[in-house]
This record gives C-alpha cells, structure tokens and sequence, in this order.
C-alpha cells in the first residue's frame, strides 16, 4: 500500500530522471486529448489537466477512485512540486468538496 508521501516521492523521482531513461520519460509525456474536453490529457499512464493552474502549463499525474474513496496525485509541470490527495467520498464528490480540492491543488501546485 502507498501513503500520499510516497506517491509525492516516486513523481519527484520521476520527473527527476531517477525512474526511466529520457526517451521513455518524454513519451509518457506525449499527451492527447480525451472526449472528455481540452483540459484534460492523457499519455501512458499519465493525465494532464490544464484547469488546475490556468494560465500556465498544465500539471500531470493520476487520479483513482473506488466507491467511497478519490484520489489525486500530480506534480507541477516542472516538477517542482507535488500533491497528493485522498479524499473519501460517497459515491460521488459533492461539488463543494470537489471546489476545496480545486482550491488545494492551485496552492499546492501553481506559480501564483
């Protein structure tokens, strides 16, 4: 089982260049759109979403759910930094919720 400290650690490591090659890191980073809108990407095994710190270049990692219970794990798109949220939830999360973790996930991952 992995805590959100450890998924914080294995992003920073890997957009540090300690996990993959170059070559293999930057195709996990050739993101294509989804039918679920222009914010959201996908490459292999990564999303990107540009809604989390608009203006600037999106942020990539994974989210996962299973009823009750959501995560959220990215890293900015330098690397810099990185947050990972569990949130335990109903079977989906209320809007406010879903408005916090917006609202942590900008403080936690973007410039401004």
């Amino acid at each position: 089982m992995s805590t959100t400290a450890d998924l914080n650690r294995f992003y920073r490591a890997l957009s540090g260049g300690k996990l993959l090659p170059s070559p293999l890191w930057e195709e996990m980073r050739a993101f294509r759109g989804t039918d679920r809108g222009s914010n959201r990407m996908y490459g292999l095994g990564l999303e990107s979403r540009a809604a989390y710190c608009p203006g600037e270049k999106p942020v990539w990692g994974h989210t996962g759910s299973v009823p009750g219970y959501s995560t959220f794990s990215f890293s900015s798109a330098d690397g810099r930094r990185q947050i990972t949220l569990a949130v335990n939830t109903s079977l989906t999360m209320p809007e406010k919720a879903n408005d916090a973790a917006l609202k942590v996930f900008g403080t936690a991952l973007c410039a401004k």
